[in-house]
């Protein structure tokens, strides 16, 4: 059986250090339940403890399309430090400004395009087991069983930056497997295996 994966844009110059920034950053449309279920628990179990000792940490989710009409319903992210934005154009500009991303997401299924994005832009990305979704060989991503295990490893990230940035610069070597050229050549094989 051959699996063609999704793939992600790959540019080999574009890291740029996370150096001085206290900015969480999580991607995830609305729409899609697990990932409004999992920032809500995020932000109900984690981010209060992390903002005490943070004061000036924020937390910035780009939910998709009507995300932020939606927050102004929901008492969670009306806390202190936390935007909700709607459909952003270019995901990357975020990704150059935040500290650290997070994903905090259980059952859920198909691939994990904003993880990898997240680690090739060298941004260390901590996740629950079920949101890595088998990504487990990247220094630049932490995984923890539960939304509330989160706490722990995103403050040293936070609060120890040499730490941080020691962890986040792109493995390009490992990166390769997760290009859309790479997943492109497995689907032509698929496709010429298929004539033949």
């Amino acid at each position: 059986m051959l699996i063609v994966p999704n793939g992600a844009e790959i540019n080999n110059n574009s890291y740029i250090s996370s150096q001085g920034s206290r900015l969480i950053l999580f991607v995830g449309p609305f729409r899609y339940p697990p990932n409004l279920l999992g920032i809500q628990m995020f932000i109900n179990r984690v981010y209060p403890q992390l903002r005490q000792k943070m004061p000036d940490l924020e937390l910035v989710i780009l939910g998709g399309y009507g995300a932020s009409k939606m927050a102004k319903k929901i008492p969670d992210f009306q806390i202190a430090g936390i935007q909700v934005l709607d459909y952003v154009e270019n995901v990357h500009e975020w990704l150059k400004r935040c500290a650290v991303t997070i994903n905090p997401q259980y059952h859920i299924r198909g691939s994990s395009i904003k993880l990898i994005e997240s680690l090739a832009a060298g941004r260390v990305c901590v996740s629950t087991t079920d949101g890595a979704r088998g990504f487990l060989k990247f220094a630049s991503l932490i995984t923890v069983e539960q939304i509330e295990e989160f706490a722990q490893p995103l403050e040293k990230l936070l609060c120890e930056e040499d730490y941080r940035l020691s962890l986040e610069k792109p493995s390009l070597d490992l990166l390769q497997n997760y290009t859309w050229t790479h997943s492109a050549h497995k689907l032509r094989l698929l496709y010429e295996n298929a004539i033949l």
